[in-house]
């Protein structure tokens, strides 16, 4: 929501450049959604930040620096996504050669598995974002892998 109006903001006073007037609408839209089914009841400031900042690194991977790794796996990490919560530990092991993408990828991987009641690959997933995370990351999955109850670890 913070970003959307910032958004707002600088396109309303013309401080936004053409490119981004053109891929920041885009990637608002895709991080809303994301977010929305990650966390329904909303994403924290710390998460909105995290997950804007994520989808300005998978866009530039993509579409600046060409990542073949990242492009090849897009069809599973969105499958993952919708589908099966399980295979997103999968999912994360085929771009380790990206881990300012993967971190934060299996946090919000973790996130949305906690949506669909499976904590064990939350767990999981939260495991990866500890172990590659900045602080920011680190402190939000300890919090989320503290939240889940200890019969369902």
């Amino acid at each position: 929501m913070r970003n959307s109006r910032n958004l707002a903001r600088q396109t309303a006073y013309l401080q936004i450049e053409f490119p981004d007037l053109i891929r920041d609408p885009a990637l608002l839209m895709a991080c809303e959604i994301a977010g929305h089914m990650a966390r329904p009841e909303g994403l924290s400031d710390k998460e909105q930040d995290l997950l804007w900042k994520l989808a300005h690194d998978v866009y530039d991977e993509l579409l600046v620096r060409k990542s073949d790794a990242l492009r090849n796996t897009m069809p599973a990490i969105g499958l993952a996504w919708q589908t099966t919560p399980a295979g997103s530990e999968t999912v994360l092991t085929q771009i380790k050669s990206l881990p300012e993408i993967q971190a934060p990828l299996a946090y919000f991987l973790g996130l949305r598995c906690l949506a669909k009641n499976d904590t064990t690959a939350a767990k999981q997933c939260f495991s990866v974002a500890l172990k590659l995370g900045d602080v920011n990351l680190t402190t939000l999955s300890m919090h989320e892998t503290a939240a889940i109850p200890e019969g369902e670890q």
